[in-house]
């Protein structure tokens, strides 16, 4: 019984660390997202760069307003209600790419980890 408590308490304290923290229960598609700052969520899919670049900028104006893009630098900036959001899109490999989005409110401000995590999931099911 009391491993099991200890067992418990470690399991929580890897929960809970800063960083990376699993977040979806099942990846949907390749990608899973994973919190890696207050205000920023990341994310690698198993899909072309092109395809995962048009995905992030069709997920952005679904949920608000695409200011900017630039495909060959691989950002997508816009707006969701009153937050900023960056989109950043990166060749890992061949046949992967690792997407990182950013939201912040209040001028800037303010983490919105809210809205980096509802853009992430919307570009998982909109590559899914």
């Amino acid at each position: 019984m009391k491993n099991h408590i200890l067992l418990a308490a470690a399991l929580a304290a890897v929960l809970a660390a800063p960083g990376c923290v699993f977040l979806a229960g099942a990846a949907i598609g390749a990608g899973v997202v994973h919190v890696v700052g207050e205000d920023s969520t990341e994310v690698v899919l198993e899909q072309s760069y092109e395809s995962v670049f048009d995905a992030s900028k069709e997920e952005l104006a679904a949920k608000g307003a695409v200011e900017a893009s630039d495909a060959d630098a691989g950002v997508v900036e816009g707006s969701v209600g009153p937050s900023s959001v960056t989109i950043t899109v990166t060749r890992e490999t061949d046949s992967s790419v690792r997407v990182t989005v950013k939201a912040r409110k209040n001028g800037g401000i303010s983490p919105d980890q809210e809205t980096a995590e509802e853009i992430s999931y919307g570009l998982l099911r909109r590559t899914g």
